[in-house]
């Protein structure tokens, strides 16, 4: 997979805009000749043969070189500076600010982007959920934690009620090549939420005014939640 992926990539990031700039070149040459030549002249003869030559070829070779890689593109459209840190183009690396790598390593969308690349494999995680449940509103569920009870957090998402025992459930994606980390591809060990069973029924909160909020990440700082809008 890394060697299929670094021969895709080289296509778009190294030998198209090498065949631009080349063929930009040969353009201002071949205008340059054009303005300064004769018509019928065996030098301008020479210059069209040579640049409708390169043109003709490197067109087959692009549209056969696209067809062959195309997979790339569709695969680039799902990467973010959240997945990859660094990209490449000419062969020079371009870095990603790490302000928009950390935004977007904790995007609401991460895992759907990474379970759509082919580089990641996805690992189900489960873990036990200690937290007492208050209630739910609107598809919102809260719950209470600390000495007391006084915290509570919340988390918008999927519930499956009655169950055996209280749980929550996400995923990991791990790369299936290490090599992609030199490319700048992010090994994380990050978890995204998926969904909870609870044990009890679902029920509606008394009085959320009696608990400080805080966010749920403060909790599971290791996990990543979408859709936590109230």
């Amino acid at each position: 997979m890394f060697e299929v992926w670094i021969e895709m990539e080289r296509f778009y990031t190294f030998t198209l805009p090498l065949l631009a700039l080349i063929f930009l070149f040969l353009l201002l040459v071949y205008i340059f000749v054009y303005s300064y030549t004769e018509r019928g002249q065996l030098f301008r003869k020479w210059a069209t043969g040579i640049f409708l030559t390169f043109l003709i070829a490197s067109a087959s070779y692009l549209v056969s070189g696209h067809i062959g890689n195309s997979h790339w593109l569709h695969q680039n459209n799902y990467i973010t500076p959240g997945i990859r840190s660094h990209t490449y183009i000419l062969g020079m690396q371009s870095d990603e600010d790490p302000e928009l790598v950390r935004y977007f390593g904790q995007s609401g969308t991460l895992s759907e982007r990474l379970s759509a690349l082919d580089m990641y494999q996805a690992e189900e995680v489960s873990e036990s959920f200690p937290y007492t449940y208050i209630g739910t509103r609107e598809r919102t569920h809260y719950f209470a934690f600390g000495e007391d009870e006084r915290f509570a957090f919340r988390i918008r998402g999927e519930v499956t009620w009655h169950a055996p025992e209280s749980v929550i459930r996400g995923r990991r994606y791990q790369l299936t090549d290490e090599r992609f980390t030199s490319i700048g591809f992010v090994q994380s060990d990050r978890i995204t939420f998926e969904s909870l069973s609870l044990a009890e029924a679902e029920q509606e909160p008394d009085d959320l005014s009696a608990y400080q909020m805080i966010e749920v990440q403060n909790v599971y700082g290791s996990w990543i939640f979408s859709d936590q809008r109230n």
